[in-house]
């Protein structure tokens, strides 16, 4: 019997789910994750070194070796270059990369800021 009961509530979830989000495109989809502004890591890249975000952005320029490489994410605020050893993905294709933030280096007042994709 909870079996049985287990079941229906799993099917009835499954349901609810459907409904909801039936109208809802991928890209929708992708805007109820919470992500951090890419501007606002740049601004604080001291207070985001060596930690975990995940940010949400449009691929741009982009640069593979060797089945590693960097693309650049612009999230309409600011752009930072992302590294990964996944497969780069396309120009134009929306993304959210979940990452550490890495202040590579200063040159003067620039500072180059990555995030090292999980």
């Amino acid at each position: 019997m909870l079996k049985i009961i287990s079941f229906i509530l799993v099917l009835v979830a499954l349901l609810v789910g459907t409904l909801l989000y039936q109208n809802e495109s991928p890209s929708n989809l992708l805007s109820t994750f919470s992500t951090e502004q890419i501007a606002n890591i740049k601004t604080n890249s001291s207070q985001f070194h060596d930690k975990k975000v995940t940010v949400k952005g449009i691929v741009g320029s982009r640069f593979g070796l060797f089945g590693s490489g960097l693309y650049n994410l612009d999230d309409g605020s600011e752009s930072i270059l992302v590294m990964t050893s996944k497969a780069i993905p396309d120009s134009g294709k929306e993304m959210i990369v979940e990452g550490v933030v890495n202040q590579a280096f200063s040159y003067g007042e620039q500072q180059v800021v990555v995030i090292i994709e999980n």
